[in-house]
């Protein structure tokens, strides 16, 4: 896309290009209607986006949309997949990124495993429209329920190669959601106690660091948790894991 306009959220990306048409699909999984920029959403399937008056120009004639937001799940089948467009192509390798600025710190290590430089990334504020010259826009990794098994296949590779070694992990596992806003299980104290009894032990990934998940999950035989992000890192474990997923009533 040239002399296009982007509009970042934490889910939602998506740009207007130099005649304004809207261009949604291949870039998010939300619904506009949810986006900050979303003025007015009818019936009718009609949609009033809110512009920035003043959008400021990107400080490089070429870039590449890797997007992101401080969401686990969407930072790591959504968004991180695009790299493996940009890496496959000689003249993409080297192009700056632009990506949501205040990188959350499992961005910044899995940006670290993947190699690559701080110096390739343009950071885009949540609230202003970064206006590029030329945007590479490769598709994000998920959409609905259908997966880029190329891209994704790359990234668990990639990432599983920087992982390191660490200790021993335990071969069956339940994910905690217990500081959690929402999907935390109500009765987790008896169910962690119950789940031990089994030889199973509870872990919370956010206190832990990615390569630490990434390993944990590639170890497992058995991974049960309520419904959430951490869900993104069965990408990582082995054929022949079980995955137990409790999800809500009525979701």
């Amino acid at each position: 896309f040239r002399n296009c306009r982007v509009f970042p959220g934490a889910k939602d990306w998506f740009l207007v290009d130099d005649l304004g048409q809207l261009h949604t699909r291949g870039l998010t999984n939300a619904n506009l209607e949810a986006s900050p920029w979303c003025c007015i959403a009818d019936p009718t399937g009609h949609t009033i986006l809110s512009d920035d008056d003043a959008p400021y120009d990107v400080p490089a004639e070429r870039a590449v949309l890797l997007g992101g937001g401080d969401n686990y799940w969407h930072w790591m089948i959504d968004y991180l997949p695009r790299l493996y467009y940009a890496a496959g192509e000689a003249d993409l390798g080297g192009l700056p990124l632009l990506v949501n600025q205040g990188l959350t710190r499992f961005q910044k290590e899995t940006l670290a495993m993947l190699k690559i430089p701080s110096v390739r990334l343009v950071a885009a504020a949540r609230d202003r429209v970064p206006r590029c010259r030329e945007l590479v826009v490769p598709p994000i990794g998920s959409h609905e329920t259908n997966f880029d098994l190329p891209a994704l296949t790359w990234l668990r590779d990639a990432l599983l190669r920087n992982a390191g070694n660490g200790k021993k992990t335990p071969r069956s596992i339940y994910v905690s959601r217990r500081d959690a806003a929402k999907r935390r299980v109500l009765n987790e104290k008896p169910l962690v106690e119950s789940l031990r009894r089994l030889g199973i032990q509870a872990v919370e990934f956010a206190r832990l660091r990615v390569a630490e998940q990434i390993r944990m999950l590639n170890d497992v035989d058995l991974f049960v948790g309520p419904h959430g992000a951490a869900f993104a890192n069965i990408l990582f474990a082995r054929p022949g894991a079980t995955i137990v997923e409790l999800v809500p009533a009525g979701e």
